[in-house]
């Protein structure tokens, strides 16, 4: 059993093929993201379908003092858990309440310094996974602006907590000197669609770990220009099949260059996809979690 939470996330998640029941009582599944998997049933009354084999929760740094409804709820029952982490932090305090609020539970980080960072015993790291025919060799048809999917940037200024995750600062810095778009899409498939136009992607974040659009925009043959603050080189070779930037005057440089360098946008960007199609594959990221339930079900 799981709940509506990271959609895209669950949808890879899907793909092991078991039966998912999804609640959906306090959050709504979002079509827009995704459509929802064939092997998954959205219910609102999860004690109609017990006994489960496996409960998935979720978590992020923003809720350990106050974590959401479903996890209070779904953390009670007597069924083997496993909870995916969806951030990171350097809060000591925070740190010790996510071990607390875990501690009969396995936990999922999504970045490596998020694992390392937080030295759980019963957790590991998985790298995100994608299906590659999946995703659209971009045209490079628009080529004048960056792109940035980064979800609720342009409003996280007003949250110091979130402006810091997000790389506010950095964004505004570089939205001064460079044109930035952004596009919410109707469905998965126009998202595809959108996104396969564009060359280059432009990601500001500090500790969202591994932001999901980066690494679509891979996929998609986009040359990325990326902060790394949780990881990156494990799945971008600087220079090679991305661009990995932590100062933000060398990041607006860099982009001003590519931006009149199209042959450099596309050497890189088909690099991206080549290496993002091995090393996100979704045959990696399943078996890692067939690891995991096996682990959790005393297999």
């Amino acid at each position: 059993m799981d709940y509506v939470w990271h959609i895209p996330h669950f949808y890879e998640l899907s793909k092991l093929g078991a039966k998912f029941f999804v609640f959906d009582r306090f959050r709504k599944w979002d079509w827009s993201k995704r459509p929802l998997p064939p092997n998954a049933i959205l219910i609102d009354d999860y004690r109609e379908f017990m006994p489960y084999d496996l409960v998935i929760l979720h978590l992020d740094q923003f809720q350990l003092y106050n974590p959401p409804e479903e996890f209070k709820l779904f953390s009670q029952l007597p069924y083997p858990k496993v909870c995916i982490f969806h951030g990171d932090t350097q809060i000591e305090e925070k740190k010790e309440l996510l071990k607390k609020l875990t501690k009969d539970m396995f936990v999922i980080f999504n970045s490596r310094r998020a694992y390392e960072n937080f030295k759980i015993e019963n957790s590991e790291f998985i790298l995100h996974g994608f299906s590659p025919e999946e995703w659209l060799q971009t045209t490079y048809k628009i080529d004048d602006c960056v792109l940035n999917l980064t979800s609720s940037i342009e409003h996280s200024g007003f949250i110091p907590d979130l402006s810091d995750f997000y790389g506010k600062d950095i964004y505004d810095y570089v939205k001064k000197e460079i044109r930035i778009e952004r596009f919410k899409a109707p469905n998965f498939s126009k998202y595809r669609i959108l996104l396969s136009k564009y060359s280059i992607y432009f990601n500001p974040t500090r500790f969202s770990p591994n932001p999901r659009a980066r690494a679509e925009a891979m996929l998609s043959g986009l040359c990325v220009v990326t902060t790394g603050f949780v990881g990156e080189e494990e799945f971008i070779e600087d220079g090679k099949t991305g661009f990995i930037v932590n100062d933000k005057k060398k990041m607006v440089d860099l982009l001003k260059e590519l931006l009149h360098n199209k042959e450099l946008v596309v050497k890189i960007g088909k690099e991206a996809r080549k290496a993002a199609s091995k090393l996100l594959h979704i045959n990696n990221f399943l078996e890692k979690w067939k690891k995991v339930i096996k682990i959790v079900l005393n297999y």
